[in-house]
């Protein structure tokens, strides 16, 4: 993980990530993705220092998780991040308006970056990753 640069990624849906990692590409940024909570709480710590955004989705009721247990919510992973001192900007990526805006909100009265983007189309795509490039940029 030397000098890579991670977005690391909670979703649950085959397209969307497709959508997300063909992003992730031209923003020369790796991804490291997971579909339930449990394991994204477990590894993401370890991308933690070379992790440049992270994109969170909040209902994970498509996750392969589903058939042997309960997933999780993207709540549970920004509950998470809020034991640690913001390190990077936070997307909330979910199509459900009233979740994401809450969380986004959440975060950044903790001090993180973050914006909710719903990705509920194309354009809701490429704002998001718009987004993602100008905060990538502002880094340095």
């Amino acid at each position: 993980m030397s000098s890579a640069k991670y977005l690391l990624v909670l979703e649950d849906s085959a397209s969307r990530l497709a959508a997300i990692e063909s992003a992730a590409r031209r923003l020369s940024l790796k991804v490291a993705h997971w579909s339930d909570v449990h394991a994204m709480r477990a590894e993401a710590p370890a991308y933690f220092n070379a992790t440049k955004i992270i994109s969170l989705d909040y209902d994970l009721s498509g996750s392969p998780y589903c058939e042997t247990g309960d997933p999780g919510t993207g709540q549970e992973i920004v509950e998470f991040l809020l034991n640690y001192q913001a390190f990077c900007p936070v997307i909330l990526h979910t199509s459900l308006d009233n979740r994401g805006k809450t969380l986004a909100a959440m975060l950044q009265a903790a001090g993180w970056q973050s914006e909710w983007i719903g990705l509920k189309d194309q354009n809701d795509l490429k704002r998001w990753e718009m987004t993602i490039n100008v905060w990538t940029s502002e880094e340095g």
